[in-house]
């Protein structure tokens, strides 16, 4: 606002989809009114939604308005319930997801790794197993495998420009730091294989 050019001629916006008339806290004329202002003043502009073009220019033969702004078609469309189940897929996804939840909590109870700091990685570690493999659940039972596939190579290239994800290669070059930071690096290298 600090940078508008002062102009008596503001441009005008017409029909708009997220219009103030439809908005929290709006019940009359009156609320409507200082939606607008505060818009018209955020835009620079003057703006004029569709019903009100009936009000002010009175058009008498409405299809007028409609060649230019014509009203929106609703159709319904129905879709048959999906005919392919990955139930198997779903099923062998859960018991990696609780084999791989298991290996973390094994690698926590090592001896080397007994410290709260260890105790946070793993928790850590195994909620966002538990929320992943939820997401990738959902768009199998759900989306399709399209999509999980997808949802996965996310996950993937997430973990892995974050630093939650590494091979297991890398985590071996981690050795020679603090006991924590070779857990995360084993764990990292798990997460990675649950992925793949």
């Amino acid at each position: 606002q600090d940078y508008y050019h002062q102009s008596d001629h503001k441009p005008k916006v017409f029909g708009m989809t997220a219009s103030p008339v439809i908005r929290k806290g709006v019940s009359s004329n009156l609320d409507c009114e200082v939606q607008f202002t505060e818009l018209e003043k955020l835009l620079n502009a003057k703006v004029v939604p569709i019903f009100w073009l009936y009000k002010i220019y009175a058009v008498a033969d409405r299809a007028e308005i409609e060649l230019c702004a014509p009203s929106a078609k609703e159709v319904d469309r129905y879709y048959d319930p999906k005919t392919v189940c990955f139930k198997d897929l779903s099923e062998e996804l859960g018991f990696l997801h609780s084999e791989y939840d298991a290996l973390i909590t094994t690698l926590q109870n090592k001896p080397n790794y007994q410290n709260k700091e260890s105790d946070e990685i793993a928790k850590e570690s195994q909620r966002r197993l538990s929320n992943s493999s939820a997401k990738i659940l959902y768009c199998i039972d759900d989306i399709g495998l399209l999509c999980a596939s997808e949802v996965t190579k996310i996950y993937i290239e997430r973990g892995q420009r974050t630093g939650w994800l590494k091979k297991a290669s890398d985590a071996t070059n981690i050795q020679s730091v603090a006991n924590s930071s070779f857990l995360l690096a084993e764990i990292s290298a798990l997460h990675l294989k649950f992925f793949e």
